[in-house]
């Protein structure tokens, strides 16, 4: 064994560290309670740090979230396939349409505050 490995056992060996155009990403999942491991190629935090510029991370983190909500997740890798798919950023000065009020979990149909027992009829 090398004399490194026998003067320090205990040090974990890790890949490259978390690049600074990828850490806002990584801090947005693991604020969200997504938390999976982090250990990726050189190439691969390449990628991530081109998705980041090419996508942006609300995009990235709302994936991700997603994706660890309908199943167990462990490594980040597995995101990378889907975060490809995803659409670029709008071009600047480009206006973004604000998601539909129908597609929110909270959405209502519209009552009457003064009479409500008129929705009550069935029509």
């Amino acid at each position: 064994m090398e004399a490194s490995r026998l003067e320090s056992p205990h040090q974990p060996i890790s890949g490259p560290e978390i690049p600074t155009e990828a850490r806002p990403l990584v801090d947005a999942l693991t604020s969200a309670g997504v938390l999976v491991r982090w250990n990726l190629s050189t190439s691969e935090w390449s990628l991530v740090e081109a998705l980041v510029a090419r996508t942006g991370v609300p995009a990235l983190a709302a994936f991700a979230r997603k994706q660890a909500n309908a199943r167990d997740i462990s490594f980040a890798k597995y995101f990378l396939p889907g975060w490809r798919e995803l659409p670029p950023l709008p071009a600047s000065g480009v206006a973004v349409r604000p998601a539909a009020r129908a597609a929110s979990h909270d959405w209502q149909p519209y009552t009457n505050p003064a009479d409500p027992s008129v929705y009550e009829n069935g029509f």
